[in-house]
């Protein structure tokens, strides 16, 4: 088949929007340190398959696939931080190429260049494709699933059902979440049913496709149910406020903003909104053009506002993270890039909405660079402190660390001699471990969001490790982590 000059154009616009995605996501990949949750993807993945196995079923709160597939990538690659953090760039690429094409089948070329484009510097999904971990794998495969429940129902395809089952399959091996997103289709199916939108062989070929995600699933089913229970058992109580701002996830994430705190103060700004409701314009576009294809993304994109304020009505409990619901932002920008597209064609809008979407664009990249630049919004900032613990430490200085979890990231980033420890596994006899050593160098929160009312120094003493505090009290703080170096006192002195 001979390729015709609009093919080339479509291929041409689709490498541009490629190559501009990849230009943010590979701007300062490395520049951020390796932090604590990456720091401890990267230590379960050094183990065997059994043993990541078995962690994920007693102290991580996720699937093994993902942990799987880095356990094999570190294997033959390595365990620098670009390395570990490409996989996650390679597959949020892969979502906006996948996006492209399922806006494209379902509005129009216009609007899937415009949601690519969107996509492609939303500073949210930038934000987790610079991360080594499980989120934009989650996406790529949760939208895979979508397109091809989309195709299996439009093209009564027997081969796009199996493929949405195993990519379903393959996404609540990732994330648990993805099993509420499994619901999510299952439910838009049926109303589709009821409302006779899909007939005949679609019902069949559902019907396998069920099958195969339940029997393709029965393994993770034990695993569900023992993190599920320790989950409910160990979250902190929510509050209200921390569950609105999830709910209403879909504004924040069209907002040109995104902070540490995932907070709504940073997003309430003109194009933000004018995008906003250019996602309700394109939502009710869609219902317009097409009954039957709006339910799944629209039900997808207000999955974490509904999950959320059932699971802290019914639990008092805010169970998930907003991080976790980064998987909706494709949905978003589909419904946007609908909407603009529309817009466009009316006259008098056709200048704004190309002028709109440069704002966003601008204001996403310069939101990104604040992240970058901006000590206070950096999660933690592990290189710079042990820059400094290398430029001061002595024969006989010691390095604690407040948190056993935070132990991972500064032993990644940390090459020099020292001995080190987490304050959480210094147990009382930690005075006998620490008597060699004259000075201690501490890394504590800050703000000190895990110490309740007792300062770190408290928590030493509580362990049998008594401190006089030095000179240079304050040596750095940087993002959310505070450097000081103490005097330890002699036995004598007690």
């Amino acid at each position: 088949m001979a390729v015709t000059k609009e093919t080339k154009k479509e291929a041409v616009v689709l490498l541009l929007i490629i190559g501009f995605s990849a230009a943010f996501r590979f701007y300062h990949l490395t520049g951020a340190s390796i932090w604590v949750d990456e720091a401890w993807t990267i230590s379960i993945v050094k183990n065997s398959l059994q043993s990541i196995l078995n962690t994920c079923r007693l102290t991580d709160y996720h699937p093994p696939l993902y942990y799987f597939f880095m356990h094999y990538w570190t294997g033959l690659f390595g365990d620098t931080s670009f390395v570990v953090r490409l996989p996650s760039v390679i597959f949020d690429l892969i979502s906006t190429v996948v996006l492209y094409f399922f806006v494209r089948d379902l509005a129009g070329k216009r609007a899937a260049w415009i949601s690519a484009l969107l996509y492609s510097c939303a500073s949210a999904a930038v934000y987790t494709a610079q991360e080594a971990r499980m989120y934009p794998m989650l996406t790529m495969l949760i939208l895979l699933s979508a397109y091809n429940f989309y195709l299996g129902i439009k093209n009564y395809s027997l081969l796009s059902w199996l493929c949405h089952a195993i990519f379903l399959t393959m996404a609540m091996y990732t994330q648990y979440i993805a099993v509420l997103v499994g619901f999510v289709f299952q439910l838009t199916f049926i109303l589709l049913l009821i409302f006779r939108k899909v007939r005949g062989k679609n019902i069949f070929y559902w019907s396998i496709a069920l099958f195969l995600i339940f029997f393709l699933y029965l393994p993770g089913l034990s695993l569900l149910e023992s993190r599920i229970g320790e989950r409910r058992d160990n979250t902190p109580p929510g509050n209200l406020a921390g569950a609105i701002n999830i709910a209403v996830f879909t504004l924040d994430k069209l907002g040109t903003g995104f902070t540490q705190q995932y907070s709504l103060e940073s997003n309430k700004n003109l194009p933000g909104i004018i995008l906003f409701l250019a996602m309700l314009y394109g939502i009710f576009v869609l219902i317009r053009r097409s009954p039957r294809d709006w339910l799944l993304p629209f039900f997808i994109i207000f999955l974490p506002g509904s999950i959320t304020l059932f699971s802290w009505i019914y639990t008092g409990k805010q169970v998930f993270n907003p991080i976790h619901f980064t998987f909706t932002i494709p949905y978003i920008c589909l419904f946007t890039g609908i909407g603009c597209a529309d817009l466009s064609n009316r006259k008098f809008l056709r200048v704004a909405v190309p002028l709109i979407i440069a704002l966003f664009i601008i204001f996403n990249a310069l939101s990104l660079i604040n992240w970058y630049f901006n000590s206070y919004y950096a999660r933690e900032n592990w290189r710079a402190i042990v820059k400094v613990i290398q430029q001061h430490e002595k024969p006989g200085d010691v390095i604690v660390v407040q948190t056993a979890h935070r132990i991972f990231p500064f032993r990644y980033n940390y090459r020099g001699g020292l001995t080190s420890y987490a304050v959480d596994n210094l147990n009382m006899f930690g005075s006998e471990k620490l008597t060699p050593y004259k000075r201690v160098f501490l890394v504590q929160n800050c703000p000190d969001v895990t110490d309740p009312g007792l300062s770190v120094q408290r928590m030493l003493e509580n362990r049998g490790i008594m401190i006089a505090e030095y000179k240079e009290d304050n040596y750095l703080t940087t993002g959310v982590l505070t450097l000081k170096l103490f005097q330890l006192k002699n036995p004598e002195e007690l």
